[in-house]
């Protein structure tokens, strides 16, 4: 599979949407898990 640039944006596009649904505090509270938990 070829790495498309329009593809790329459109998969920016959907993970900028699921971001902005999900509740800010809960999403930075995973991002700062340690990666070992």
């Amino acid at each position: 599979m070829q790495d498309d640039p329009q593809v790329r944006e459109e998969l920016r596009g959907l993970l900028h949407v699921l971001v902005i649904e999900l509740d800010p505090l809960e999403l930075r509270g995973c991002v700062e898990l340690p990666p070992s938990a």
